[in-house]
C-alpha cells in the first residue's frame, strides 16, 4: 500500500475531491448575472473536452538523493610520528596521506647503530656491576680491619662512599 505523508497526502486528497466534483451528473447551474456568456461557454467546453491522461502503476521503490557541495576537508585527528632510536631509514612502507592501522610498520631503520649502542650499554652495565662488587668486597675487608683497629674510621667511611658511588653508577648505566 502506498503511504503518503504531509503535503503529498493533502495534494492527492484535493485532486480526488476535485475530480469527483467535476464528474457530477447534475446540470450546470445558471450563470450569475454579470458573467460574460463567452467565458461560461469556454469553461463548459473545457469541462466537456476529453483530456489525455497517462496512467502508471503505483509501486514501492527506493529513492536516492544526491547532493553536490564544495568545501574544504580537514582531518579531525592527526598524529605525530617519531622514532625511539635514530638511524638511517632502509624501508618506507607508507606515503604521506595514506591511511594506516594501529601497530602497522611505517618505516624500518638500519639496526646496525642501534645494535652497537645496545652492546655498548650492556658492556657498561657489566662494568658497573663489577665495580659495585669490588666496592662491596673492599667495604667488607675494611670493616674487618676496622674491627681489629688496623684502619681508621675515616678510611672505613671512604669505603662506604665508594660503594655508594658504585651503586649509583650501576643505576645510571
Amino acid at each position: 500500500m502506498l503511504r503518503l505523508r504531509g503535503l503529498d497526502a493533502h495534494v492527492v486528497a484535493a485532486c480526488l475531491i476535485g475530480g469527483a466534483w467535476g464528474c457530477d451528473d447534475r446540470a450546470a447551474e445558471p450563470e450569475p448575472e454579470g458573467v460574460v456568456a463567452g467565458a461560461a461557454d469556454a469553461v463548459n467546453a473545457a469541462l466537456v473536452t476529453p483530456v489525455h491522461v497517462r496512467v502508471a502503476l503505483a509501486g514501492m521503490t527506493d529513492l536516492s538523493r544526491e547532493t553536490t557541495a564544495a568545501g574544504v576537508v580537514e582531518a579531525f585527528r592527526t598524529a605525530t610520528v617519531a622514532a625511539e632510536a635514530h638511524g638511517r631509514v632502509t624501508l618506507r612502507s607508507v606515503e604521506p596521506g595514506d591511511l594506516v592501522d594501529a601497530g602497522q610498520v611505517l618505516v624500518k631503520l638500519d639496526s646496525e647503530r642501534a645494535r652497537i649502542a645496545r652492546d655498548e650499554a650492556g658492556a657498561m652495565v657489566r662494568s658497573r656491576e663489577i665495580d659495585l662488587r669490588e666496592a662491596h668486597n673492599e667495604l667488607q675487608r675494611g670493616r674487618d680491619l676496622h674491627a681489629r683497629q688496623f684502619i681508621s674510621r675515616d678510611v672505613l667511611e671512604s669505603l662506604h662512599f665508594a660503594q655508594a658511588r658504585a651503586a649509583a653508577g650501576l643505576r645510571a648505566a
